[in-house]
């Protein structure tokens, strides 16, 4: 673990220096605490990083909102990092309730029986879509090579009355709807929505429809 790959992450201190933040934030404000971040060296092209660059950000931390503000988000760890003296900052997970980056929106989430962390909410209705995407380090061997690669995960969940449930299929889906079962199966079959190769669409398609059906 040391400084990323200058061909795969621009260095904070190069793009975004301190002075950036202190101008844009205030140099007493709340969102300079957190721990100290050591950034992922790539190997080749493998990145635990929603993006690769620095992105900018808008941010709810500690009550306040906070932006523009260029921030990393590392999907391995669930970590969205700043800089802060020419160096990495971690963020204080649960002090961070939400923050949008290109448009996409990601909410601080501790549901019960489920993984807390920073959920992407795709659909906000009545009901809402979210996801979880996370990134796991592994290592193969081929041949006389090691092969250093992060494996992405998303999983789908839709809240309903504040309970958020686990959509791994239409099933799950239709569970969740059992008094409009058999408009949304009519909905489904009509516009030929599989739940396999456009799993994310279909469920904010059905999960839409559900809210009109109210």
């Amino acid at each position: 673990m040391a400084q990323p790959h200058s061909d795969s992450l621009t260095h904070p201190a190069d793009s975004y220096p301190v002075d950036f933040y202190k101008q844009k934030l205030g140099p007493s404000a709340k969102i300079f605490n957190g721990r100290e971040y050591k950034p992922y060296r790539a190997a080749r092209d493998e990145t635990p990083y929603l993006f690769l660059q620095w992105t900018i950000a808008d941010l709810e931390y500690d009550g306040q909102l906070y932006g523009p503000v260029p921030i990393l988000f590392d999907l391995s760890s669930s970590a969205v990092v700043i800089n802060y003296r020419g160096g990495f900052l971690q963020l204080v997970k649960e002090k961070l309730s939400q923050f949008t980056v290109k448009g996409r929106k990601f909410v601080f989430l501790h549901p019960a029986g489920l993984s807390a962390g920073f959920y992407e909410l795709l659909y906000d209705g009545n009901s809402k879509v979210y996801s979880l995407r996370q990134k796991q380090f592994k290592e193969r061997i081929t041949g006389m090579e090691i092969i250093r690669e992060f494996e992405e995960q998303v999983r789908f969940y839709v809240m309903i009355a504040n309970e958020l449930h686990s959509i791994k299929s239409k099933k799950d889906l239709l569970e969740l709807f059992p008094n409009q079962i058999q408009a949304v199966k009519t909905y489904i079959r009509k516009n030929n929505l599989r739940f396999k190769k456009h799993f994310e669409s279909d469920l904010i398609a059905v999960s839409m429809y559900c809210d009109r059906l109210e």
